[in-house]
């Protein structure tokens, strides 16, 4: 199915958290698994209702653990990372008007590549998101470096150097980047040719001004030792893009990009091993060391199964387009977006995500969409949401808001179908909507409300939806008075709104 939004290209979209650390996500260098391994194992608060959830028997998803599903129903997110008591949800929050990131379409400025021909900086996705701009055709033109082999024989290309032989992938890859030219500033583009197995604990490093074409697929193997492990990992770098890649495996983190901005990914398939994996891509602004938000990114199509944690998340990102993700049987979240403004996505697609937890399908948190003392209508703009089984449908907390979601399909989930705690200037369903058993919450946190950590939820919009026969549709605080939060155009089920 092809779907525009903005100029999003592309079917579904994901966003994931990582293995082993609070639900802010901060994830430092050093900061080491919890007892209890990645994210998924045993770790994934329950959902009792009205109740806070005891940890499995496998420990918390890590250091700080996962925030618990306190008395109000409702995930608590404390900077620190363990999770605070109440357990407030942010509140919501809109893309900016307009919900585009970045107008005029293509994602940076289409800069040389140097040497071997022009590289753009980000590039169409080509039509229906097939990653064109860089395709898997078999073609080693327009390439600075060649890997090519598979299993224990790789051989490596280009550059000034003659071919060398390399006995693992961790080892070519390493290769091709050394080959390209020192302290440029536009991209060369490296590809790999052929299947090969990483080892989960490995670390390596892109460099800035790359264009990495995986046209083969990354097997991750053993387990990861040590934080922040990925084969495709990135830090204080910039310009980045990866038109294609498939990994499978045990990846603490498929892709881990850290205070990285101007980053393009095209067709990303990741099917993960469920019980000693985590996050699936995770973008982030270092957040526990403040750094400076994350800007430019883009995502054109993620598939993901099995994920340990979320499919993708980021946090601290400011200006990111996500066409479509498809997530199934994922331990967290489809699309988490954490401390993020000014995004749009296109669609996210959830089978059985989350379930067991208080995550959901799609997910934003930590004064998502927030800008000052704001949170504009539509700056995170979502075209669609389809959710079934696993978690909760969608779900904002922690002083979100800003959300305008269009559409959404929602049933048989295994928790709320929709939560909305401390949520502001927020629209679901802005034009239509099912949800076809299941609670719509509209609600705050006791403890972080009474104490003004977060403003109780306001101008709130649930529209034009269809309630099967068993859905329920309520707001809670009614004590508060006229907040603006409204019920309109709902049919079916029930609804008790306080005004």
């Amino acid at each position: 199915r092809l779907r525009w939004v903005g100029i999003v290209v592309g079917s579904f979209g994901l966003l994931v958290g990582c293995a082993g650390g609070a639900d802010d996500g901060e994830f430092a260098d050093g900061d080491a698994l919890g007892s209890g391994g990645v994210v998924g194992l045993g770790g994934s608060p329950g959902n009792p209702t009205g109740g806070a959830v005891g940890t499995p028997a496998g420990g918390s998803p890590g250091s700080g653990g996962s925030p618990a599903v306190a008395g109000s129903g409702g995930v608590g997110e404390s900077t620190g990372g363990a999770p605070e008591s109440g357990g407030a949800v942010g509140s919501g929050g809109a893309v900016g008007t307009g919900g585009s990131v970045g107008t005029g379409g293509a994602v940076g400025t289409g800069g040389s590549s140097g040497t071997g021909g022009a590289v753009g900086t980000g590039g169409s996705s080509g039509t229906g998101g097939s990653s064109a701009w860089f395709p898997c055709d078999g073609s080693e033109s327009g390439y600075q470096a060649v890997v090519k082999g598979g299993g224990s024989s790789w051989t490596v290309t280009g550059g000034s150097a003659g071919a060398s032989s390399h006995s693992n992938l961790a080892d070519a890859l390493g290769s091709a980047y050394g080959r390209l030219t020192a302290g440029r500033t536009s991209k060369q583009a490296v590809l790999v040719q052929g299947n090969g197995a990483i080892d989960a604990s490995a670390q390596i490093k892109m460099p800035s001004y790359l264009v990495l074409n995986v046209c083969g697929t990354i097997d991750v193997t053993g387990t990861a030792a040590g934080s922040d492990r990925s084969p495709l990992y990135a830090r204080d770098r910039t310009q980045i893009d990866i038109p294609h890649a498939r990994l499978t495996g045990n990846a603490q983190y498929a892709m881990f990009f850290r205070s990285v901005s101007n980053i393009h990914l095209g067709e990303i398939e990741l099917e993960m091993n469920p019980a000693n994996s985590g996050i699936g891509i995770r973008i982030d602004n270092n957040p526990s060391a403040g750094g400076a938000k994350v800007t430019n990114v883009r995502v054109d199509h993620l598939v993901a199964e099995g994920t340990g944690s979320h499919a993708i998340e980021t946090y601290g990102v400011d200006g990111i387009e996500i066409g479509t993700v498809e997530a199934t049987n994922t331990g967290e979240c489809g699309v988490l977006l954490n401390a993020t403004v000014n995004a749009e996505v296109g669609e996210v697609h959830c089978q059985n995500c989350a379930a067991g937890t208080g995550y959901a399908a799609f997910r934003i948190a930590n004064d998502a969409g927030k800008i000052g003392s704001t949170w504009p209508a539509g700056n995170i703009h979502v075209g669609h949401v389809y959710a079934r089984q696993g978690g909760r449908g969608i779900f904002s907390v922690s002083g979100s808001g800003g959300l305008l979601i269009d559409t959404i399909d929602i049933a048989n989930t295994g928790n709320n179908a929709i939560l909305l705690q401390n949520c502001q200037n927020t629209t679901i369903a802005g034009q239509s909507g099912t949800v076809q058993n299941g609670t719509i919450v509209l609600s705050n946190d006791t403890t972080n409300t009474n104490n003004g950590t977060f403003a109780a939820s306001a101008n709130v919009l649930l529209r034009n939806l269809t309630l099967g026969s068993s859905a329920t549709l309520s707001e809670a605080w009614c004590q508060l008075g006229d907040r603006g939060n409204r019920a309109q155009n709902i049919s079916g089920g029930s609804v008790d709104m306080c005004f």
